[in-house]
């Protein structure tokens, strides 16, 4: 991603976990903006595991699977968000 596009920069810093592995687990949905990779980079950085991405467009799920291989994609908005395992994320507003 380009710095000088500010939408579509995520930022990334040194790995600094405060949590032990697994034990904080999150998912990434309507991932169309770019900010939510320096969110998910600065939460991954913290010790976090991103364990699902959803997004109904599937090419921008597949950009974000190559950022993020160790999650998985959900097809369908209700299955992402019934998913119990998930410790943060939010529906749109």
């Amino acid at each position: 991603m380009n710095v000088s596009d500010g939408m579509n920069y995520g930022p990334q810093g040194k790995p600094r976990p405060v949590v032990r592995p697994g034990e904080f687990v999150f998912s990434a949905a309507h991932i169309d903006h770019g900010h939510i990779y320096g969110m998910c980079n600065g939460l991954t950085e913290a010790g976090g595991t991103i364990k699902y991405a959803y997004d109904p467009a599937p090419k921008k799920v597949e950009q974000f699977l190559k950022a993020y291989p160790r999650s998985s994609r959900r097809k369908a908005w209700r299955r992402f968000w019934r998913t119990r395992k998930r410790s943060c994320s939010a529906p749109p507003t």
